[in-house]
């Protein structure tokens, strides 16, 4: 078990990823989507605004190579991820709310496609 300054590892072993909104080159129309993903050394599970995206078992394939998502006989282990995404945000206080509102509430411009600029 990983130790932090004295204490337990608060992580509880997975750790949040969060594209808020899609900025610079990474634009909308490239693909770039706000999302979040939930990644542990056994598990990484992407979500974005639309539902699931990406599930990746990171020891049976770790590059990554077999996207999980959607396939129905990898319902349940999905359905696990997303709870534990949905825990790990309801913690944090991560509302996921969409791009678009975070860009406005913090004063960040967006060009035709809703994609923060440099």
């Amino acid at each position: 078990m990983v130790r932090w300054c004295g204490g337990a590892d608060p992580s509880g072993g997975a750790t949040i990823i969060r594209c808020i909104s899609p900025f610079g080159e990474f634009t909308r129309a490239r693909g770039g989507r706000d999302y979040r993903e939930i990644r542990s050394p056994k598990f990484t599970y992407v979500r974005d605004s639309k539902g699931p995206w990406l599930l990746y078992d990171n020891v049976k394939d770790p590059l990554q190579l077999d996207n999980l998502a959607g396939k129905p006989e990898h319902a349940k282990l999905q359905a696990e991820q997303e709870t534990r995404l949905e825990q790990k945000l309801a913690e944090q206080r991560d509302e996921f709310l969409p791009g678009a509102d975070y860009l406005a509430k913090w004063g960040y411009k967006a060009d035709a496609s809703g994609t923060a600029r440099y």
